[in-house]
């Protein structure tokens, strides 16, 4: 019982030292994020880079080719601003949201509709 009770405490010291760190380096982050994009295009990528998304996901999203987001995630993790999700090799995370960080997001482009889609049935 000790042990458990002890592992929570350990549990609740690092989730408290891991919120401090993160305010703490809040404005580097921002300032890092800040000259590390290259147009909003990288903006928006980074904004989808929530551990959910695959790179093809971004890819169609922003309008850039899928290579384009494996390039730029990584130079992003050799810069340290994603990081690689565990258990999904090649898919990456955001340190933080930019919103969070207060710094402006693009909205995401609309997607041409497949006129497939669109089309009235014929009769």
């Amino acid at each position: 019982m000790s042990n458990e009770r002890d592992e929570n405490k350990i549990e609740q010291l690092l989730v408290e030292v891991v919120a401090w760190l993160r305010f703490q380096n809040r404005g580097n982050l921002a300032l890092t994020l800040e000259q590390a994009f290259s147009s909003d295009r990288e903006r928006l990528m980074y904004e989808l880079t929530d551990g959910r998304r695959s790179q093809g996901d971004i890819a169609k999203l922003v309008g850039v080719a899928q290579p384009t987001v494996l390039y730029t995630w990584n130079r992003w993790r050799r810069m340290g601003v994603v990081v690689e999700v565990p258990g999904v090799k090649g898919r990456c995370r955001r340190l933080a949201s930019l919103r969070d960080l207060g710094l402006d997001v693009p909205a995401v482009p609309e997607q041409p509709k497949d006129p497939r889609e669109t089309e009235e049935p014929d009769g």
